[in-house]
């Protein structure tokens, strides 16, 4: 698209605000023989923005959806971690309660024979 404006006018101006007028002349020339390219309109500007917008949002709703996975990575981890560390714990009840069961016969056989070769 070509820049169309009366050259004569604007090289008179631009002599006016000092411009020599072969600077003038030359100024206009070059001017007029400019192509105006990749020039939107407002319909094409609002497309673009909302293209822009929507892309935003949806780099937006990628980052939180990637955030809630990692989140969700490592709840899972700690849910196995202190399943873990509970079942290592009911282990521990576990033995400690059969030892206490174990010496606890083990004294009362001890004390039974104690007691039957006292008498």
């Amino acid at each position: 698209m070509r820049i169309e404006f009366d050259t004569l006018k604007c090289a008179k101006i631009l002599s006016s605000k000092g411009f020599t007028r072969p600077q003038a002349e030359a100024l206009a020339s070059t001017l007029a023989g400019t192509e105006l390219k990749n020039l939107y309109g407002m319909t094409e500007v609002n497309i673009m923005l909302a293209e822009a917008v929507q892309n935003v949002f949806k780099r937006w709703d990628e980052r939180q959806a990637l955030i809630a996975k990692e989140v969700d990575q490592r709840f899972s981890l700690m849910e196995k971690r202190v399943d873990s560390e509970i079942a290592e714990a009911k282990t521990g009840r576990r033995w400690v309660i059969g030892t206490i069961i174990t010496v606890g016969i083990a004294l009362a056989g001890y004390l039974s024979a104690l007691i039957h070769f006292a008498h």
